[in-house]
């Protein structure tokens, strides 16, 4: 939680800055900074989604494993457990 916490804040802190600079660079052309300006921000959020999206398939993928890697040990335990019941 704190790590959206202080994402939020650098957003925050960062995406003025970025507009603020986006409409110094177009100088006299008011519009076009604004449409810059905002089109960063549309960036920088589409990023995110796909950051986020890749993360979430990592977790999945993890999750998967751990469940293969679980499955595997039960499998052994079982083989044991027969084993020693089997007749000498």
């Amino acid at each position: 939680m704190g790590l959206q916490s202080m994402c939020g804040y650098t957003g925050g802190f960062l995406g003025p800055l970025g507009v603020g600079l986006a409409l110094d660079l177009a100088g006299d052309n008011v519009t076009n900074g604004w449409g810059v300006g905002f089109g960063h921000l549309a960036v920088v959020t589409l990023a995110g989604l796909f950051v986020l999206r890749w993360l979430g398939r990592a977790k999945e993928e993890a999750k998967l494993r751990v469940a293969d890697d679980i499955a595997l040990l039960e499998g052994r335990v079982l083989r044991a457990k027969r084993a020693e019941r089997a007749p000498a």
